[in-house]
C-alpha cells in the first residue's frame, strides 16, 4: 500500500465493501449501524491458510484453488496499512448496491477457482461492481499491462543481444563480435577520424543489426509510451464529470508529462545505445539500459511527482494545476 501510494508499485489488491461503515470504535475498527464489524468480500488467502489447505487437500488441489472468495472484516486492511485503502468512485443506485451485496453472498457460496490471469481479485471486483442492467464480466486491466511489460522486457533482452555483435571503435571488440566477423584483422575498423572503410559486407550486416535492435528495443518503448498516454487520456475523459475539472486537468497534465519525460527520455536513451557501444565498448551497460530504462525512469518520475505534491501540501501551497480554458472567438456581426 505504501509503495502504491507513491506510484512505485502500481499493482493493487481489490475487494468489495458489502456493509456501510457507520462508525469507528476506539481501536479503529470500522463498524456497521448495529455495531458489528463492517465486512468485505474478496479473493484472498494467508500463508497459514495455504499450508493448512496443502496438508488437507494436497498440492494439486491447493494450486487449482489457491484463494477462496470469502467475507472478512474491513478492519484487517485498515490495520495492515498506514494509509488506509483507495476507494474506487462509482455512481451506484440503491438497487445497484443491493444487487452487489446479493451477488457477493452468492459468489461466496459458488465461486470460480482463483486464477491469476482470468479469475482474480480485480476481475471479481469488476464483475460485481457493474451498474444498472449491464452484464458483468471478469476483466483484469492490470494483467494485460503486466504481460505487456514482461513481453517488452523480453523483446529488449533479445534485441540487446545484437549489441554484442556490433563492431566497436578503436579495435575494442567483444568475443562475440570478433567471432561474428571472423578473423579480427579482417574487420573494417574506424580510423583516427572515426571514418569506417567502405566494406559492403560490413555495411549490410551492421545495418541489419541496427534494424533488429531498434525493432526489438526502441520501438516497443515508444509504443508503450504512446499506448499508455492514449488509454489514460480516453479513460480520464470518460470520467471527467465525475472527477471534476481540477482533478481531470491535474491527471491529464501528469500523464502528458510522463509521456514526454519518461517515454521521451527512455526512447532516446535506448535508441542511442548502438552508438554508445560503438564508442565505448560497454556492452553490458548498454544492454541494461535497453532493458530497464523505461521502468527505472518511470519509477523515478512517479516518486519525484509524489514527493513534490506532498512537499507542496506540507508547506501549505497546495498542488499547482494547469487549467485550460477554451476561448471562443467573438462572432462577426
Amino acid at each position: 500500500m505504501e509503495l502504491g501510494s507513491w506510484e512505485v508499485l502500481r499493482c493493487y489488491h481489490h475487494f468489495v465493501v458489502v456493509d456501510d461503515v457507520c462508525s469507528i470504535d476506539k481501536k479503529g475498527k470500522p463498524l456497521r449501524e448495529d455495531g458489528a464489524p463492517a465486512m468485505i468480500c474478496e479473493y484472498s488467502n494467508t500463508p497459514a491458510g495455504a499450508v493448512h489447505s496443502l496438508f488437507k487437500r494436497g498440492l494439486m488441489e491447493t494450486l487449482r484453488d489457491v484463494a477462496a472468495f470469502h467475507k472478512l472484516e474491513l478492519h484487517d486492511y485498515t490495520t495492515a496499512s498506514m494509509n488506509g485503502v483507495f476507494r474506487v468512485k462509482k455512481s451506484l443506485t440503491n438497487e445497484d448496491r443491493d444487487r452487489i451485496v446479493a451477488d457477493c453472498q452468492a459468489l461466496t457460496a459458488n465461486y470460480a477457482p482463483y486464477d491469476l490471469l482470468f479469475t482474480n481479485c480485480e476481475s471479481a471486483a469488476f464483475f460485481l461492481s457493474r451498474s444498472g442492467k449491464a452484464s458483468g464480466r471478469f476483466v483484469s486491466p492490470q494483467i494485460p499491462w503486466a504481460l505487456w511489460s514482461i513481453l517488452r522486457v523480453t523483446f529488449a533482452a533479445a534485441g540487446s543481444l545484437t549489441l554484442l555483435y556490433m563492431p566497436q571503435r578503436n579495435d575494442v571488440l567483444s568475443r562475440e563480435c570478433a567471432s561474428f566477423w571472423g578473423q579480427q584483422d579482417r574487420i573494417p575498423m574506424a580510423d583516427a577520424n572515426g571514418e569506417v572503410p567502405d566494406d559492403e559486407l560490413y555495411q549490410l550486416s551492421a545495418l541489419w543489426l541496427h534494424v533488429a535492435y531498434h525493432v526489438f528495443c526502441t520501438v516497443p518503448v515508444a509504443l508503450q509510451t504512446e499506448i499508455h498516454l492514449v488509454r489514460a487520456a480516453v479513460h480520464l475523459t470518460e470520467q471527467r464529470e465525475r472527477l471534476g475539472h481540477v482533478a481531470y486537468y491535474h491527471l491529464i497534465a501528469k500523464e502528458v508529462s510522463r509521456a514526454i519525460l519518461v517515454g521521451g527520455l527512455a526512447t532516446f536513451l535506448v535508441a542511442i545505445m548502438p552508438q554508445f557501444v560503438h564508442d565505448t565498448g560497454l556492452v553490458g551497460n548498454a544492454r541494461a539500459v535497453a532493458m530497464l530504462a523505461y521502468t527505472v525512469i518511470g519509477l523515478i518520475y512517479a516518486g519525484l511527482v509524489q514527493l513534490f505534491m506532498r512537499a507542496m501540501r506540507l508547506l501549505g501551497y497546495g498542488v499547482p494545476v494547469p487549467i485550460f480554458k477554451r476561448i471562443k472567438e467573438p462572432k462577426a456581426e
